[in-house]
Parts: structure tokens; C-alpha cells; sequence
């Protein structure tokens, strides 16, 4: 039977069930936190003195208060289950996020996102059991504003099926569409090269430049943050010193971004009608010209397989070293390779120095030391140089 939809927030809290690694694993970080935060700048402030008003500012013209409840969308699909009660109307650019437990950092992210686009040109996917009672609070004043919400349900690697579903239920009514992790954030390249910019007038400008369609996905330039507790970091131009001091939303305490680069598993996006569906990452995605997009880029090249654009999405994954040491352990947890057994090989596609069994392992070989975990971080992450001015992705939010 189909399942149907939820109109109540508060009803539909997934009962969270915890494997035994992840019990030792979470006890162990709540452990070390103090030792951790002894060795290392500050970071993070304490979420519970964050007011949500503050949050929900934004300018009028960004209040969308005329939706429509368009007839073609279902509210079911065979994995997910659209929990906000209201309708869509039509998008000039829609993003999907997948989140799991996003909590303070996925408003952070709307907020950004809110510079440029309107409540209704945003939907929260919650993936698995995302819906943690922080995420709901956290979110329903922006549902209630327009903004959607979706659980869909599925392991990790069913990540790009439960995009494909709920993207498929707007594609209809949005010129563009694009999938988006939590900790991504679309900015625009500026004329100059230098600079990048966050507003409803660059994006509107940026979409209105894009060649004629082709059929292919759009594929977006990657950048990447500088942490703000590394050593000798260099502030950008303008960057707030307060940035280092007490919390912010995440863009907003940013201190450097890497140059953009392009390659064939960077992010893409899709005008609405071209989209048939996307991979668990949207690296690739499929539209209706069909083929293969990696191969095609593997074997002739970005531009054969892709539309480059002048899109820089900013990978704010790392911004200090709590949020390495928690993704590392997240992402192995989610794919099942956070093994304390010495013994255990890393399976195939899983044995690269980066990927997250490897990395597990030197965390484990180092007895899960602080002192260890920091030379590590600091070899890792630490080595980026800043290039950007990102002033025009911060002023109107922070």
C-alpha cells in the first residue's frame, strides 16, 4: 500500500536504533571533546544560545506568499513521502538538499540559500533517519514559510534514487534543478575570476547567460574552504575577525576558499525538462540524450559529456577539526568500514589514502590519540591556499 502523507511534523520522528560500533564510537567523541578542545583554536559555538528568529530575516522580496498547488505533483513516491502539506509553484531554480541529522547546519545553509532564491525554490530531503527532533524544530518555521520537507527512506547507496524521486516531482514547474549535499553551498563566479557572488540578480543573470540547452547537465566549478583553526591561516580581505569568535552561520565564518577547479565529478545541475535522474553523489546524472556522462568524460573529456559554467559550488565540509574528525567517522560508519578488528581489509574501491576506511585505520593505529588526530588534520587539510574574495556571498546574511 502507498504511504501517504504526513501533515504533522511532530508525528513522523523515525525511531532511531544505534549499532553497537556507533554507541562506542559517539561515547568515545563525547569523551574527548574536552581534550580535543584544549589543543585547538575555537570552534563551533554552543547551538543552544542560537535563536532561530535571527535566522529568519530575510528581505522581502524574498517572501513568497502566492503559491500555487499545481495538480500534477503526488505526494508519495515509491521510497519518500512529502511531509510539508502545502503545493509548488513554478521555480526558476530549484535545489533539493539531502541531509541526515542537518540540524543548526542545515539552516545555516538555508540562510545562505536564502540570499537568492525564494522559500518555495527550496526542498529538505530527509534521508533514512534524518528527521531528529532538532532537525523538525529547527525547520517548521521555514516550512511554514514555504519552504518543503521529504523523508525518504533507503540505505546510503539508494541515495541517488530517493534524489531522483522526489526531484522528478518538480521538474515540471522549475527551469533548473540541482541535488545538493548539506554541506554545499552554489555561488557565482564574477567576471573578474576572483570573485564570487550569492544574490537573486547574479543567479537570474547567470541562468540568463547559460548556452542554448544541449541536453547535457550543467556541470558547476568546486572550491573548497580553508579551516579557520589551522595554522598561520591567512584571513581573507574583509573576512570579520569575529568570524573566529563566536558563532556564525558556517558561511559566514569562513577565512579562505580554494580556486575553483573542474573535473568530471564535480556537481551538476539540470534544466527541469531535460532531467531524468541522477547517482548517489550528482556527479553525473542522467537526461534524456541518455549515455553515460563518466564514461563519456573519462574517456573524451569534461565539455563531451557536460555544459560548463561559471557555478562554483563551495565545499564547506571541513571548517575546523571537529568537522573532520566527525565526517570521518560518519561517512565510515555509513558505509560499514569502521572496524576495530586490526585484521580487516579495506575493500575494493575503498583502499585509496583518502577514502574513509584508510583513514579509519590510521585513526584506530594511532590509538585515537588527540595529539595524533591534530598532526594528521593540520598534513590534510591545512595545505589549501586562498584565492577568492568572498565578500558578495556574505553581506546580505551575516
Amino acid at each position: 500500500m502507498r504511504p501517504t502523507i504526513k501533515n504533522s511534523l511532530t508525528k513522523v520522528l523515525p525511531r532511531r536504533q544505534f549499532r553497537m560500533s556507533a554507541v562506542f564510537w559517539f561515547s568515545a567523541i563525547g569523551l574527548g571533546v574536552a581534550g580535543i578542545g584544549l589543543l585547538l583554536a575555537p570552534s563551533m559555538g554552543d547551538f543552544s544560545m542560537i535563536s532561530i528568529s535571527h535566522l529568519t530575516d530575510e528581505d522581502d522580496h524574498l517572501r513568497d506568499s502566492n503559491i500555487s498547488r499545481p495538480n500534477e505533483s503526488s505526494s508519495s513516491t515509491e521510497n519518500c513521502i512529502r511531509l510539508s502539506p502545502h503545493g509548488h509553484g513554478h521555480a526558476q531554480f530549484r535545489i533539493i538538499i539531502m541531509q541526515k541529522h542537518g540540524g543548526q547546519q542545515l539552516i545555516d545553509q538555508i540562510v545562505h540559500y536564502l540570499q537568492a532564491l525564494t522559500y518555495d525554490e527550496i526542498v529538505v530531503v530527509a534521508h533514512g533517519e534524518g528527521n531528529t527532533p532538532l532537525t523538525v524544530m529547527l525547520i517548521q518555521e521555514y516550512v511554514s514559510k514555504g519552504v518543503h520537507l521529504w523523508r525518504c527512506d533507503g540505505d546510503f547507496f539508494t541515495r541517488g534514487d530517493q534524489w531522483s524521486q522526489v526531484i522528478q516531482q518538480y521538474q515540471n514547474t522549475s527551469d533548473y534543478v540541482q541535488g545538493l549535499d548539506v554541506d554545499e553551498y552554489l555561488t557565482i563566479l564574477t567576471p573578474n575570476k576572483t570573485s564570487l557572488v550569492w544574490n537573486r540578480l547574479s543567479l537570474h543573470t547567470a541562468l540568463k547567460n547559460l548556452p542554448p540547452s544541449s541536453g547535457k547537465p550543467y556541470k558547476t566549478l568546486m572550491s573548497t574552504v580553508l579551516p579557520v583553526d589551522c595554522p598561520k591561516t591567512q584571513l581573507s580581505r574583509n573576512a570579520p575577525l569575529s568570524s573566529l569568535t563566536k558563532h556564525q552561520a558556517r558561511h559566514c565564518r569562513i577565512t579562505g576558499l580554494t580556486e575553483g577547479g573542474l573535473s568530471c565529478f564535480n556537481k551538476v545541475f539540470f534544466r527541469g525538462e531535460d532531467f531524468v535522474k541522477t547517482d548517489n553523489g550528482n556527479h553525473h546524472g542522467t537526461t534524456k540524450l541518455g549515455g553515460s556522462n563518466r564514461r563519456i568524460c573519462e574517456e573524451k573529456g569534461v565539455e563531451a559529456a557536460y555544459v560548463p559554467t561559471n557555478f562554483v559550488l563551495v565545499h564547506l565540509q571541513v571548517l575546523d577539526f571537529q568537522d573532520w574528525f566527525v565526517h570521518a567517522v560518519k561517512v565510515a560508519t555509513d558505509l560499514g568500514v569502521n572496524s576495530f578488528d586490526k585484521s580487516s581489509v579495506c575493500p575494493a574501491g575503498q583502499n585509496k589514502p583518502w577514502n574513509p576506511c584508510p583513514r579509519f585505520k590510521r585513526f584506530f593505529a594511532a590509538n585515537f590519540s588527540a595529539y595524533e588526530l591534530r598532526s594528521m588534520y593540520f598534513k590534510e587539510a591545512c595545505v589549501k591556499k586562498p584565492f577568492y574574495d568572498m565578500d558578495g556571498i556574505t553581506t546580505m546574511s551575516c
